[in-house]
């Protein structure tokens, strides 16, 4: 039986939608110009129904709000309505959107399940719908227990139309479990132990999978259950190798009181998970701040000499006092080696974890002791700078572990196998504090790795991983100049500091600070690396303006412009411009007023980056200036500009003596 809606209806997607908007009530299943078939499908009027379908009415019609006569009936979970129109040809593939922000649509079985229709759903399920292990999820994830106490007593000992029963009764109990549905996890129990009777191992895997935490959270009272009922705690998942309690770890919802659940129900405390480690290792990375859960896994027999993959211990790891304390109560090796010849000294003086490096010293560890490898000793690794995508605890302790190992006599003079010495790595980190404090020490600021490279080349090198100002690298440069150190010595390929601090200027913190300090405090630009080129050849003077004082303006165009007649001093000239700090902040700019600044260039009208960077421009131009403060205010605070501040410029040539682009 076919029918149709009428055309004003049915037809316009406008006058739905404009519908919608001006509905004045909340959104719901029903709106006032709805069809009548609709509405008493939602009210489960079955006279009403069956004589509409009578008269030919269009069975699959959308609503207003988008929804069938079925699945209308499914909202007001009325069994026969459902029967009805079913038996009339509804359509229960067709998608109804239950949550639009949420979920994706659903057909009419999987709908009825998520919205806890029991007496629709069991229509459906009786009319020969076919149930797919989907459906049983969707009331798992709600606990929607009597739905599914419907789909399982029709379904029997039969599968689901798309996968084996267990294969649904898993997926809908790992569904429970990620929710926390007690309810719902007892009752896929249950029926998980009927299919499998009598098969213990495949019954404790079943339940096991349920306890795979690489989902968000657990509720302990879920894990608890299915611990009860024989999940094996020490399962791994086939495919990704993990235990409960390494997928825990990796949970960012992880409880203590979960890992000591598994810890009270046997958890293998020797086996090594797929990287390599026991779960020692896992409390000692993950609990930063709880000694008691290291106490409990030590006193309950795991290994504190266990050694991992890279063969470091957990006292190699250990980011806190208590940690380091009570893994030496329990036998700890002071001196385990790594594969690169680290012991805990080094590596808790590599990570500044002062608490620790205080302990150890006081438990014997030698304060000179070099890793196998580069021959670094633990104040190499101490002074060495971090990436900046390192995450320290306590950044703040660089500092004190250092000074701590010069105070207790480390050498500050050794040298790693390539030459490098601790005044190579504190050049590097940009800490004056530290630079000095090596120096006065007797630090040599002359000494040169195996390839040349001293101190002063490394402060001037911007491409190390990491990233301190350049105000930090200006302060260590004077003061190494200021112990002597050779502003012009050159490494095995003749490179200067100088050549070193042009080299950088591809990356954007560089600042030609760098480069006018070194030439103010008598580098020589003419020097010659093995290549032949000077400091000055390696300027790109395309993009930078220079004089015997050193770099003052960077100029970059950003949209380029073709003319006959090209900006020179003395022209009068019309430019748009936006001028901002070097953080971003905006403080002058002629857009807003709507009205180009009008002036002479060339002529000392302006400051001397304007009246350099705007000469050889066409109209229609524009470039970015970034000015140094030389060529820009100086010293001198001027409005919103602090002083010594570099200025960045986006400048629009408008016209050149009144003529414009267009002109030219």
């Amino acid at each position: 039986m076919t029918g149709t809606l009428p055309e004003d209806i049915e037809s316009s997607d406008d006058l739905k939608q404009d519908l919608r908007e001006n509905h004045s009530v909340e959104p719901g299943p029903l709106h006032d110009d709805d069809l009548p078939v609709h509405k008493a499908a939602y009210q489960g009027d079955n006279a009403q129904v069956t004589s509409l379908i009578a008269s030919g009415v269009n069975i699959n019609a959308r609503s207003i709000f988008e929804c069938t006569p079925l699945q209308l009936a499914i909202r007001g979970d009325h069994a026969e309505t459902v029967r009805i129109l079913l038996s009339a040809g509804a359509d229960a593939a067709l998608l109804d959107s239950i949550e639009p922000c949420m979920m994706a649509p659903f057909d009419a079985i999987n709908g009825a399940a998520w919205l806890g229709a029991r007496h629709a759903l069991g229509a459906l399920i009786n009319f020969g719908v076919v149930t797919p292990a989907s459906a049983l999820c969707w009331a798992a994830s709600l606990n929607r227990v009597d739905c599914m106490h419907t789909i399982l007593e029709k379904l029997g000992q039969d599968d689901f139309s798309d996968s084996s029963r267990l294969e649904g009764l898993s997926a809908a109990l790992n569904r429970a479990a990620l929710c926390w549905h007690v309810e719902a996890v007892e009752l896929v129990m249950v029926h998980v132990k009927k299919t499998l009777a009598g098969s213990v191992s495949e019954n404790q895997s079943y339940l096991s999978c349920a306890l795979d935490p690489s989902r968000p959270g657990r509720q302990l009272l879920v894990m608890q259950m299915l611990i009860t009922a024989g999940a094996d705690v020490n399962w791994e998942h086939p495919e990704l190798g993990l235990t409960a309690f390494w997928a825990n770890l990796d949970s960012p919802f992880v409880r203590k009181d979960t890992i000591r659940l598994l810890l009270d129900n046997g958890l293998h405390l020797g086996k090594v998970s797929v990287c390599g480690r026991t779960p020692l290792f896992g409390i000692i990375i993950n609990f930063h701040d709880d000694s008691s859960l290291v106490e409990a896994f030590l006193e309950a027999g795991a290994k504190a000499t266990v050694k991992d993959a890279n063969l470091d211990t957990p006292l190699h790891l250990a980011a806190h006092l208590s940690f380091a304390e009570l893994l030496f109560k329990h036998g700890a090796d002071l001196f385990a080696k790594d594969l690169d010849g680290k012991t805990p000294f080094h590596t808790a003086c590599e990570d500044w974890r002062l608490d620790v490096v205080e302990f150890l010293l006081s438990k014997g560890a030698i304060i000179d002791e070099t890793a196998t490898e580069k021959q670094w000793t633990p104040l190499l690794f101490a002074t060495c700078a971090k990436r900046i995508d390192t995450w320290i605890p306590h950044p703040h302790r660089h500092e004190q572990v250092v000074k701590l190992l010069l105070a207790r006599g480390a050498n500050v003079q050794v040298t790693a196998s390539d030459g490098r010495t601790v005044l190579h790595n504190t050049a590097h980190t940009g800490n004056a504090d530290l630079v000095r404090s090596v120096v006065e020490h007797g630090a040599d600021v002359g000494a040169a790795m195996s390839d040349g490279e001293t101190a002063l080349h490394s402060v001037c090198d911007l491409s190390s991983t990491s990233d301190p100002k350049i105000a930090q690298r200006l302060a260590v440069i004077h003061i190494l100049l200021e112990h002597g150190a050779n502003v012009n010595a050159q490494d095995q390929i003749g490179s200067t500091p100088l050549h070193a601090a042009w080299s950088c200027a591809q990356y954007s913190r560089f600042s030609p600070d760098l480069f006018n300090l070194l030439l103010e405090k008598g580098a020589d630009r003419s020097a010659t690396n093995k290549d032949g080129r000077t400091p000055i050849d390696l300027v790109d003077i395309s993009k930078w303006m220079w004089d015997e004082d050193g770099l003052h303006l960077k100029t970059e165009v950003m949209t380029p412009a073709e003319c006959s007649r090209k900006t020179k001093a003395g022209d009068k000239i019309n430019v748009h411009y936006r001028g901002t700090l070097t953080d971003g902040t905006e403080f002058d700019a002629s857009y807003n007023r709507g009205q180009p600044l009008s002036f002479t260039v060339g002529q000392g009208q302006v400051i001397k980056g304007w009246d350099q960077g705007l000469l050889d421009m066409c109209p229609g131009e524009k470039r970015k200036l970034t000015i140094q403060p030389d060529w820009a205010y100086g010293s001198r605070a001027t409005g919103p500009i602090p002083a010594n501040s570099v200025l960045i410029f986006e400048s629009e040539l408008v016209s050149i003596d009144g003529v414009k682009k267009d002109e030219l």
